[in-house]
C-alpha cells in the first residue's frame, strides 16, 4: 500500500471519532433551546477541520489531532442557557428565531474570545500554574465534568429536551423514552 493510503486508513477512525464527538456535543449544546443542532454540528466540523489543518502546520508536533472538547461544550451549553434565561425576561420583544440567532452567533464569538485568551495564556507560559494545583482539586474538576456529561446525556434522551433531575427523574425518563 502507498504511504498515502496507509495515512488515510489510519486517519479514518480519527475522523469518525471526531464526527461523532461533534454530533453528540452539538446535541448537548442545543438541547432545550431553539438552537439548531445541525448548525452547531456544522460549526464544530468546520472548526475541527480548520484546526486539524492549521495546528500541525504551525506547531512543532505534526501529528497533533484536533477535535471538539467537552469542557468547551459545557461552557457553550451554559452560554446558550444564559441567553435563553435572559430572553425569557423579554418574551414580547424577542421571538424564538431571534433568540436562536443570538445564541448561534454567540458560539463563534465565544470561540474567538477563548482562542485569544488561550493564546495569551500560552504566550505568558501561565499554564505552569496548573502544575501547582493539588491532585484532589484536579480530580474534583474532572469528576464534575464527568457528572455534567452524565447529567446532560439524560436531557438529550428526554423527549422534552429539559434537564432531568437525578435520580428522581430517571423513572419518568425510562417511561417516556420508547424501547426499541
Amino acid at each position: 500500500a502507498s504511504p498515502w493510503a496507509a495515512a488515510c486508513g489510519a486517519a479514518l477512525p480519527l475522523v469518525l471519532l471526531s464526527y461523532s464527538s461533534c454530533v453528540s456535543y452539538a446535541q448537548l449544546i442545543a438541547t432545550g433551546s431553539p438552537v439548531n443542532a445541525n448548525v452547531v454540528t456544522s460549526m464544530h466540523l468546520v472548526s475541527s477541520g480548520i484546526t486539524g489543518l492549521v495546528l500541525p502546520l504551525l506547531s512543532n508536533c505534526p501529528l497533533v489531532v484536533s477535535s471538539a472538547d467537552i469542557t468547551v461544550t459545557l461552557l457553550y451549553a451554559c452560554v446558550v442557557q444564559d441567553i435563553l434565561k435572559g430572553a425569557a425576561l423579554l418574551p414580547e420583544v424577542l421571538s424564538e428565531e431571534r433568540v436562536a440567532a443570538t445564541a448561534t452567533l454567540a458560539l463563534p464569538f465565544n470561540t474567538i474570545l477563548m482562542s485569544l485568551a488561550l493564546c495569551w495564556i500560552g504566550s505568558k507560559k501561565a499554564t505552569v500554574a496548573v502544575s501547582y494545583l493539588p491532585y484532589p482539586v484536579v480530580a474534583g474538576f474532572l469528576g464534575s465534568i464527568g457528572f455534567a456529561i452524565f447529567r446532560g446525556s439524560f436531557a438529550v434522551l428526554s423527549t422534552t429536551g429539559k434537564a432531568v433531575p437525578i435520580p428522581a427523574g430517571l423513572g419518568t425518563l425510562a417511561r417516556e423514552v420508547p424501547s426499541q
